[in-house]
C-alpha cells in the first residue's frame, strides 16, 4: 500500500499556510479601515469614528500575535525551506508593518479626539489633508491586493504612488513651519505630525510591496527590476516563471 503521509502532510501544510494568509489579509483590511476611521474622526469631528480607530489598532495587535503564533507553528512543525520559508517569514514582517499602520491610525484618531467637538486642523488645511488621506488609502488598497494575490508589477508601482503622498505631506509640513502660518502653534505642530503619520502609513505600504516582491521572486525590488530589464525580450520564460510564482502564492478561495 502506498504511503500517502507525505501528501497528507503537504496538504495540511497548505491549509495552515492559507489560514495564515487569510489572517494577514484580514490585517490588511483592518489597517486600512482603522485609518479610514481615523480620517473620518479628523475631518468630520466624528468621536465614534475615533473610538473605532483605537479599537481597530488594538485588534490589529491581537492579530499580529496570532500571526506570529502561526509562523512559529509552521516553522516548528513543517520546517519550510526555499519559497515556503520566504512566505512564512515575509508574512511575519508584513504583519508587523500592518500593526504599525494601525498604530499610526490610532495616533491620528487621538489628535482628533482631543479636539472634539472642534476640528483639529484649520479649515484651510483640511482639504489638502483629505487629499493626503485619500492617496494613503489608495496605497493601503494596493497592499491588500498584493497580499491576497501577489503581482510583482503592482508591487513595483507602489513607490510611484508613494511620491504623491510624500509631495502632499511635504507641502503640509512646509506650510505648517512657515513664518506665514496664520494659525496657532499647536495647530502647526499637529498639522506637521498628522502629515508625518500618513507619510509613514504609506511607507509601510511600500515595505509590504517590497516584502511581497521578495516572497515571490527571492529578489529585492532593484534586483528584480534590473533582471527584468535585461531579460531577453524575445523570451517569455521570465514572465511565465513570475506568473507561475504569483499563482503559487495567491490566496486560495475556500471551498
Amino acid at each position: 500500500m502506498a504511503d500517502n503521509r507525505p501528501i497528507r502532510l503537504r496538504a495540511e501544510y497548505r491549509d495552515h499556510l492559507d489560514a495564515y494568509t487569510r489572517d494577514v489579509v484580514a490585517m490588511c483590511d483592518l489597517a486600512r479601515l482603522g485609518m479610514l476611521h481615523a480620517t473620518r474622526a479628523l475631518l468630520e469631528q466624528d468621536l465614534e469614528a475615533s473610538e473605532e480607530a483605537l479599537n481597530d489598532a488594538d485588534r490589529l495587535h491581537e492579530l499580529e500575535q496570532q500571526c506570529e503564533d502561526r509562523a512559529i507553528a509552521l516553522l516548528a512543525r513543517q520546517n519550510p525551506v526555499a519559497s515556503d520559508l520566504r512566505q512564512v517569514m515575509s508574512y511575519m514582517h508584513i504583519a508587523s508593518d500592518l500593526a504599525r499602520m494601525g498604530g499610526l491610525g490610532k495616533l491620528v484618531a487621538k489628535i482628533a479626539r482631543q479636539h472634539h467637538p472642534l476640528g483639529a486642523l484649520p479649515p484651510d488645511v483640511a482639504p489638502r489633508a483629505h487629499d493626503l488621506a485619500a492617496a494613503a488609502d489608495a496605497m493601503a488598497s494596493h497592499a491588500r491586493q498584493l497580499v491576497a494575490g501577489p503581482q510583482v508589477e503592482v508591487a513595483l508601482s507602489l513607490p510611484e504612488l508613494d511620491k504623491d503622498v510624500d509631495t502632499i505631506a511635504v507641502e503640509l509640513t512646509t506650510l505648517a513651519t512657515s513664518d506665514d502660518w496664520p494659525f496657532t502653534h499647536r495647530q502647526a505642530v499637529e498639522t506637521a505630525m498628522i502629515a508625518r503619520f500618513y507619510e509613514r502609513f504609506a511607507d509601510h505600504c511600500v515595505a509590504i510591496g517590497n516584502r511581497v516582491m521578495f516572497m515571490v521572486t527571492g529578489l529585492r525590488p532593484a534586483e528584480y527590476a534590473a533582471q527584468r530589464d535585461t531579460a531577453d525580450p524575445e523570451s517569455a520564460s521570465h514572465a511565465e516563471r513570475i506568473a507561475v510564482l504569483e499563482r503559487r502564492f495567491a490566496l486560495r478561495e475556500q471551498p
